[in-house]
């Protein structure tokens, strides 16, 4: 992965980008994680941008997952990234927060299409 990021089409490319961040995140690399996503300009988009709460919750920075969720609320509060992020935020948080979550899951759930419910 190192010899893509050297070359400067790879390293400019935001699907690249975002897979090494995924990679780096699944690894626990989070550090090289988050400099993947931020340095792919994911924030535009929505995966983008639960893939940043995914980190920032993972490195414990609430805060800063909460300023992405914000921003993913701004884009599209219905769709379901938005609010499968707030769910996962409500989860980490705990408490009274989890009968937030608990209300999300299935919301979301009822979103997907019937061949993707049998994925899951």
């Amino acid at each position: 992965m190192q010899v893509f990021l050297k070359d400067e089409v790879m390293a400019n490319n935001e699907v690249f980008q975002y897979i090494c961040s995924v990679i780096h995140y699944n690894n626990g690399n989070l550090d090289q994680a988050l400099r993947c996503a931020l340095s792919a300009g994911i924030s535009n988009s929505l995966d983008g941008l639960a893939l940043l709460v995914q980190i920032y919750l993972a490195m414990n920075r609430v805060d800063l997952a909460e300023e992405e969720l914000s921003s993913m609320q701004k884009l599209s509060d219905d769709a379901i990234q938005t609010q499968l992020a707030n769910a996962w935020i409500a989860v980490y948080q705990g408490g009274d927060k989890y009968q937030e979550a608990l209300y999300i899951y299935p919301v979301s759930y009822t979103h997907l299409t019937l061949p993707t419910k049998r994925i899951v």
